[in-house]
Order: structure tokens, then sequence, then C-alpha cells
């Protein structure tokens, strides 16, 4: 982060520094979908086979394949065994003892209340023995780190972006 004085101070010096940030060329534009929208069982993404090391049922859920793993986690596709639906299931790791399942579960229930439409739905949540779940949407489209690994973002697009995420916190 840079100090508060290298900060811009205008919407003006944002966009300047933005566009800088973009490569200084506005024209410029990534490959790949002009967005993201929230899931519909057929555009859901159909993910990864799963291994020996990966759940087959967390809850209601279950587990159809692997949509990635960072590092905070894992994140499958699910699906809904009673109402069929589609959903991004995320494992948590280092939930470790009493304190850290408690400070999972206060967490989960802060994020469930949370309604924008620029922030992923939170629908189940639970501790199956070591694993720490939540479920939530399914959204399709580029990673931001997807999207700029084609190059720089035209301003518009990179002032797209930020907007939308900027919302949604």
């Amino acid at each position: 982060a840079k100090p508060p004085s290298a900060r811009p101070a205008s919407a003006e010096a944002f966009a300047l520094a933005l566009a800088d940030a973009c490569g200084g060329d506005p024209q410029s534009s990534p490959s790949g979908p002009a967005g993201a929208g929230f899931d519909s069982a057929a555009s859901a993404p159909q993910g990864k086979p799963l291994d020996r090391r990966d759940p087959t049922r967390l809850g209601a859920y279950v587990i159809e394949s692997l949509l990635g793993r960072g590092g905070m986690g894992s994140v499958y596709r699910g699906r809904h065994a009673e109402l069929g639906v589609v959903r991004a299931v995320k494992v948590m790791d280092g939930i470790r003892g009493p304190k850290g399942v408690g400070r999972f579960k206060r967490e989960v229930e802060h994020l469930a209340r949370i309604r924008h439409p620029n922030v992923i739905g939170l629908f189940d949540a639970g501790v199956e023995g070591t694993r720490a779940y939540y479920a939530m949407d399914v959204v399709v489209g580029e990673e931001l780190a997807e999207l700029v690994e084609h190059g720089p973002l035209s301003l518009g697009r990179a002032l797209d972006v930020m907007t939308g995420v900027a919302r949604g916190v």
C-alpha cells in the first residue's frame, strides 16, 4: 500500500493513476468475457475431477468436482441433494479447535446477512469433522488475476471493475 501522501487526492488523480497502472493506454482491453454473472446449473463451471483427499459430501451438498484451490482452502462444485441447485462449496483450511470453529460460525453468520448485487450470496454453512465449509453462488466469468494476465486493462474497463468492487465493499 502506498503511504497516504502518495495516494490520489481526487477522482481525476485516481483516474490518471489508474490509467498509469493500465499501461498508460486507455484503448487497451482484455480478451475474454465482458463480465461475470451468477450461475445457473447449466452455465456453472464443471471443474476438475476429485481426488482421494477431496470430500464427496458436505452437509446437504454432493461434491461433484474441484473448482479451485487457494491459500485459504478449496472450492468445489456441489449440488444440493434435495433441491438440485448447484453451489460453490468452499472448504476452509486451518479451522481448528473450539475457538476456530466459533470464529468461523460468527463470520458466516455476518456474511449471511449481507445482501448486495456485488457480493456473492451465502446460503449454507457447517462444520463436519475437521472441515468447515460454506455454500455460495457460483459466479461465471474470469477471475481478476486471469483478466489482467491478458495485458493492461483499458481505463474504462479498469474503472468498471474497480467500481463494482468498491460498491460491494
